[in-house]
């Protein structure tokens, strides 16, 4: 009987001793192995996920302001076939968080030419903006300027990338790339002035501020670039870490030489650019124009923003390979 109990201690004290070692072993284990046979139930716990902060959404900012808001636009108000090109560079070469068109006219559906392009519309949003008549008590002459000052204060209030209908985007990775890289991007035309067609910024970017103050402070109605251009430089050339000028946009050709890039036979490259900026506004030209001047860099931009898929190195023979090498 007494060598019985003391057979059936020894095996309890060796097996507690054994579960004990077990448990501590485990316990190691599960800080190290989560895959070690000696998973607890806390051990099935999945690790709590990365808590990544989404970026801000990307907006594309444009501007189309019409003489009255009380009278209703007419049908030579609605987006041309160029406008509706520059949409849908943006919609395949960006894709946009949204695309936000600032009017004082916002009960005007002015995208009905783009609609035969451009199949869906539920990131487009209209957005209420009141002419702006004067600025620090003087008179705005030119409703462009009105346009340029809701430009800067869409990019003050929502960051994004603000566009005239005549910039077609190329590269939007890459425009992206270096969004992330500078507070501010901008194209110049030439010296002393950048262009206000296209500028994108972060979300708090000082850049517009500092324009937009110069409007309040410094603004000459009679000099039509002279706020969305040449102020714009000299702020740069104080301060460079404002923003990063892309070459290439604005200045190649240069506005006053755009009937190179529309005219004459595709020998500007394109291929490479982030963003193209024409200079040209031209209702006539139609999707018949892009197909009977093929031999324009104008053309050749278009026909690719149109039929090929939104990858401008992509390089898959016959056609397409002509078109991205002028």
């Amino acid at each position: 009987m007494t060598a019985a109990m003391d057979s059936v201690v020894s095996k309890t004290t060796l097996a507690l001793i054994t579960a004990i070692s077990l448990a501590f072993i485990c316990g190691l284990a599960y800080v190290q192995w989560r895959d070690d046979p000696c998973l607890t139930a806390g051990s099935f716990k999945q690790p709590p996920p990365l808590q990544l902060q989404p970026g801000p959404p990307f907006i594309v900012h444009y501007v189309l302001m019409h003489p009255s808001s009380t009278q209703a636009p007419g049908n030579e108000s609605a987006l041309s076939f160029l406008d509706c090109m520059s949409m849908l560079s943006v919609v395949k070469n960006l894709k946009p968080d949204a695309i936000y068109l600032h009017t004082n006219v916002p009960e005007f559906w002015p995208f009905t030419p783009c609609e035969e392009f451009i199949k869906t519309w539920g990131n487009v949003k209209v957005i209420n903006a009141p002419r702006k008549l004067t600025v620090n008590g003087s008179r705005i002459n030119f409703i462009e300027h009105e346009a340029d000052i809701i430009k800067l204060e869409a990019l003050i209030e929502y960051g994004g990338l603000a566009l005239d209908f005549d910039v077609y985007v190329i590269d939007g990775d890459r425009l992206r790339h270096l969004l992330l890289a500078y507070p501010c991007l901008g194209c110049h035309e030439n010296v002393p002035k950048v262009n206000a067609g296209f500028l994108a910024c972060q979300r708090g970017a000082e850049y517009p501020r500092m324009i937009l103050k110069e409007y309040g402070t410094n603004y000459r109605p009679d000099l039509w670039v002279y706020n969305s251009g040449i102020v714009p430089w000299k702020l740069l050339r104080k301060n460079p870490e404002l923003a990063h000028l892309v070459e290439g946009v604005c200045n190649a050709p240069e506005p006053n030489r755009k009937e190179e890039f529309v005219l004459q036979d595709g020998r500007h490259p394109w291929a490479e650019k982030v963003a193209h900026h024409s200079f040209l506004h031209d209702r006539n030209y139609t999707e018949q124009t892009v197909l009977t001047t093929s031999d324009s860099s104008m053309a050749r931009l278009l026909y690719w923003i149109l039929y090929t898929v939104p990858e401008p190195r992509k390089k898959t023979g016959g056609h397409q390979r002509d078109l991205l090498h002028q």
